[in-house]
């Protein structure tokens, strides 16, 4: 038996790790994780930004690779705008890191005790750092290695957005930095009047004991415990959940009338959202354009109502990039759809899907165990029961 590494997508950057650049790759390729010391069995998750990605093991070790332009892969000693092998990635003092969030080239990790780091651009005040005060700017824009974010509360969850952070901390607040220009941050100040910037964490008024939060590219999706789901910022696509010709947009957090049943997770693309129950079924809404809601629908350019993806059931694991979508289900099978341009779905192709499409399948005798990736591409562990095939 055999467990394997499998990647596909977007690679301009080297954000596969497979030790060179190229536009894309739209055959799923296998990883040599072990020339590279990364214990495969050991993984944990595979989060992605825009061009890079980490893998997080159990044990806490943190690699990473790709796109390093504003520093977001958080290799001090390597300043080269692309780095196309995983890397390990240090300087969190001997702190075990237990999450990983991406935004567009900004970095977090969550450590066990409840800290933050985060490292690459805080153009936008997305890192949650005050750029007066900070030693490690790169002209005064990027942070080259993970610093630990001052925060008088331990934090349970982070997740990011294009421009914009959220965290929850562990009494189930919800806190937000960076960019609000479509108010994604859910913020107002004391005339009742948006905030479209800071660069510190910021409490979000009106939602409470928060379990699960998502960052799409200008809106936030927050689950809190009872299975309430809120929602924030720009509606453009529908994407909040609410009619976009009613609601342009939302500055503060409103309430989804919606029974999902007993949610699972929450995820957000660019433009889209997704809820995992815990009976395996997917709800999606917002934008369509490229197949990203999974209805089979070419000529239906936004849905607004969240709905239920037909094609697929006992979902156990949702990855979302940017406009594209990977499920995983109790049998071991992986499901691709929407935007499709990088080969990002991995079914050989660079067209759209716009139903859920089973690649890497079954009579290879493969039996997925973990998806992962970021903006444009893909990863899945595999096991095969068939050595050498």
């Amino acid at each position: 038996m055999a467990i394997e590494l499998f990647v596909w997508g977007a690679n301009s950057h080297g954000q596969l790790g497979l030790g060179y650049q190229c536009e894309q790759i739209i055959d799923p390729e296998r990883l040599n994780l072990s020339k590279l010391n990364i214990n495969v069995d050991d993984i944990k998750c595979i989060v992605g930004g825009a061009g890079h990605t980490f893998i997080l093991e159990h044990s806490g070790r943190l690699f990473g690779c790709g796109w390093n332009k504003a520093s977001q892969v958080g290799l001090s000693n390597n300043k080269l705008d692309a780095i196309s092998n995983f890397e390990i990635i240090n300087n969190f003092h001997m702190k075990k890191i237990i999450d990983i969030a991406c935004g567009w080239n900004h970095s977090f990790a969550l450590t066990d005790c409840g800290e933050i780091y985060g490292w690459g651009s805080n153009q936008y005040g997305q890192l949650g750092l005050d750029k007066l005060n900070c030693d490690n700017f790169i002209g005064n824009k990027y942070i080259s290695i993970p610093i630990k974010i001052k925060i008088e509360f331990k934090v349970k969850k982070i997740a990011a957005g294009l421009r914009h952070s959220v965290i929850i901390s562990d009494d189930g607040r919800v806190f937000v930095t960076g960019s609000g220009n479509k108010y994604q941050l859910g913020l107002v100040d004391a005339n009742n009047e948006p905030i479209l910037s800071t660069d510190t964490f910021t409490l979000v008024p009106g939602i409470e004991n928060i379990i699960d939060i998502a960052c799409g590219q200008y809106f936030t999706i927050a689950l809190a415990s009872n299975g309430d789901i809120f929602t924030w910022g720009d509606n453009k696509y529908g994407q909040l959940g609410i009619d976009s010709n009613e609601i342009p947009s939302s500055i503060l957090p409103i309430k989804l009338e919606i029974n999902f049943g007993k949610v699972k997770t929450i995820s957000a693309g660019w433009t889209h959202a997704n809820v995992l129950n815990n009976e395996g079924i997917i709800f999606s809404w917002g934008r369509n354009t490229y197949g990203q809601l999974g209805n089979g629908l070419n000529d239906t350019y936004q849905q607004w109502k969240p709905k239920i993806v037909q094609s697929i059931s006992n979902i156990r694991q949702m990855s979302v990039g940017s406009e594209h979508n990977i499920a995983l289900d109790d049998e071991g099978k992986i499901y691709s759809w929407g935007w499709n341009e990088h080969g990002n779905c991995g079914n050989g192709d660079v067209t759209n899907i716009f139903s859920p499409c089973e690649i890497l399948n079954r009579k290879k005798n493969n039996t997925a165990l973990l998806i992962g990736g970021g903006a444009a591409h893909s990863f899945v562990i595999i096991k095969n029961t068939i050595d050498n095939e």
